[in-house]
C-alpha cells in the first residue's frame, strides 16, 4: 500500500469516489522477542533498493554489546 497526501490541485484531477487506501490496510505483526534479539524495522523502499545479501552485510556491523564489553571496546558496541 502507498500512503500520500495529494495537494487539492491533483485531488482534482482524479475520478470522482476513487478511494485510496488509508493505514487501517497496512499489514500488523506481533512477534514475541527476547533480550539481544535484534529488530530491522524498515518501509518497502529499504527493501526495493537493497538485495537480501547487502541487508546481511550491514547487520553484520553490528556489535552485540556483550561482544563489545569482551573485546574490551564497549564504544564501539551498538546501542541496544
Amino acid at each position: 500500500y502507498q500512503l500520500c497526501r495529494l495537494p487539492p490541485v491533483l485531488q482534482r484531477r482524479l475520478k470522482a469516489g476513487l478511494v485510496f487506501d488509508t493505514a487501517a490496510d497496512c499489514d500488523q505483526y506481533n512477534v514475541e522477542v527476547q533480550p539481544g534479539d535484534l529488530l530491522l524495522l524498515f518501509t518497502d523502499g529499504f527493501s526495493d533498493n537493497l538485495h537480501e545479501h547487502e541487508v546481511r552485510e550491514i547487520v553484520d556491523r553490528a556489535l552485540a554489546p556483550v561482544f563489545g564489553e569482551l573485546a574490551g571496546h564497549p564504544e564501539l558496541a551498538t546501542p541496544p
